[in-house]
C-alpha cells in the first residue's frame, strides 16, 4: 500500500484529477486495483522475479536483488497482517504499464487550465479573467471549440 507520501510524488492534481473523473473512465479505480493481489501473501512467499497477477488484471513483479521492491517500488515495511489479508508498505504509487498517465492527465484539465499551463497564451488568460470568463469556460461547461 502507498503512504501519503507516496501519493505526494505524482504529478501535482493527478489525484483530484483522477477522483473528479472515476465514474466516467475508472482509472482511479484500475490503478487501486493495481495494488490489491487475491491472497495472503507474506514477505517469506516473495521470491526473485515473482509474477503476481492483481485485481486490475496486469502483473507486478518482484525485485529481490537490492532490498524488496514491486515493479520500481521500494517495500519500507512488509507483512501488516490485518483480520482481512496483510499490507505491505511502498515508497510510490505502482501505476500499470496500460495506462499512460500523461495523456490522461491532459484530458482532465479544462480550457482555461490549459491555457495557463501552456504559458504561450497569458493575453487570454487576463483577457479571460478581465471578461469574468473563466468560470463559464470551466468544466462541467462545454465541451467547447
Amino acid at each position: 500500500a502507498p503512504t501519503d507520501e507516496a501519493f505526494l510524488k505524482l504529478p501535482a492534481g493527478l489525484v483530484t484529477c483522477l477522483v473528479r473523473t472515476n465514474k466516467k473512465n475508472n482509472i482511479l479505480a484500475d490503478i487501486l486495483k493495481y495494488h490489491v493481489v487475491k491472497g495472503k501473501i507474506l514477505s517469506t512467499d516473495l521470491s526473485d522475479g515473482l509474477a503476481v497477477e492483481t485485481l486490475n488484471g496486469d502483473s507486478v513483479v518482484v525485485d529481490l536483488s537490492d532490498g524488496v521492491k514491486i515493479d520500481d517500488s521500494n517495500v519500507s515495511t512488509t507483512d501488516v497482517v490485518t483480520s482481512n489479508g496483510v499490507i505491505h508498505v511502498i515508497d510510490s504509487v505502482l501505476l500499470p504499464s496500460d495506462i499512460d498517465i500523461d495523456a490522461f492527465f491532459n484530458t482532465c484539465k479544462d480550457i482555461p487550465e490549459v491555457a495557463v499551463d501552456n504559458g504561450s497564451f497569458e493575453t487570454l488568460v487576463a483577457a479571460l479573467a478581465a471578461a469574468d470568463l473563466v468560470d463559464a469556460l470551466s468544466e462541467p461547461a462545454g465541451p467547447f471549440t
